[in-house]
């Protein structure tokens, strides 16, 4: 649940009908030559695949029969971690992977999930650097007074960030796969499952497909187990 890139692959194909998933994609990353990328659905336990490519000639492509909407992420051979997030919609996609680009051409609905990916990432590189803001401002001159006001005014900044962009995108994308793809982002940046409470709030409006996804419904789950046993401790 650790690792995002801050990065996972994601996919939606048309749920009335059996679909064939159609990704095509290039990389100049010498590392992936001949290495064999999977698409690996989360059934509620863990990721299997449901497809697999190897790169040649930093080239790749997936076909693959789904009939529902479903959220997959991308693999390299066995590593536990997934490289990027996709959304599949019936679009001919095309996955680009570089080594300062990681980018998905084809649809408006992968246009959505990179851009909030991209504000995302952004919001949690400003909370990394708060260990490094404060000794930054004391460097440069400033009281440690001030330093700290300072600190705490950026603190409540990117808070004010998070929930203005979370909790809006979620709600709005409650009922379609952007919704779950964009709690399990920024739910995988989280040490174990906990019930914080803007999740206990996201939980309070959920739709019954949201709550049905089997990601959210399973750190759902493990996010109560563990919150009972703190009490109970």
């Amino acid at each position: 649940m650790r690792y995002i890139a801050p990065i996972f692959l994601s996919c939606l194909l048309c749920a009335s009908c059996s679909e064939t998933l159609n990704l095509q994609g290039s990389t100049s990353l010498s590392e992936l030559e001949n290495r064999t990328l999977h698409l690996k659905v989360f059934d509620g336990n863990d990721f299997h695949s449901i497809d697999s490519a190897r790169v040649v000639h930093g080239k790749f492509g997936f076909r693959a029969e789904v009939d529902s909407a479903i959220q997959v992420r991308l693999f390299v051979d066995n590593d536990p971690r997934a490289i990027m997030p996709i959304l599949l919609d019936g679009s001919q996609i095309n996955v680009i992977i570089n080594e300062n680009e990681q980018k998905v051409e084809g649809s408006d609905i992968n246009d959505s999930l990179q851009n909030f990916i991209a504000q995302f990432s952004d919001i949690r590189r400003r909370f990394l650097m708060l260990p490094r803001f404060e000794a930054q401002l004391i460097l440069q001159g400033v009281d440690p007074t001030e330093a700290s006001a300072r600190l705490l005014d950026e603190q409540v900044a990117i808070n004010n960030a998070h929930e203005k962009l979370v909790m809006p995108f979620i709600r709005r994308h409650m009922n379609d796969v952007l919704g779950s793809a964009a709690f399990m982002i920024v739910t995988a940046e989280m040490e174990a499952p906990m019930l914080t409470p803007w999740i206990e709030q996201i939980i309070t409006f959920a739709s019954p497909k949201f709550l049905s996804d089997p990601y959210v419904r399973e750190f759902i789950r493990m996010a109560k187990e563990n919150s009972q046993r703190d009490i109970i401790r």
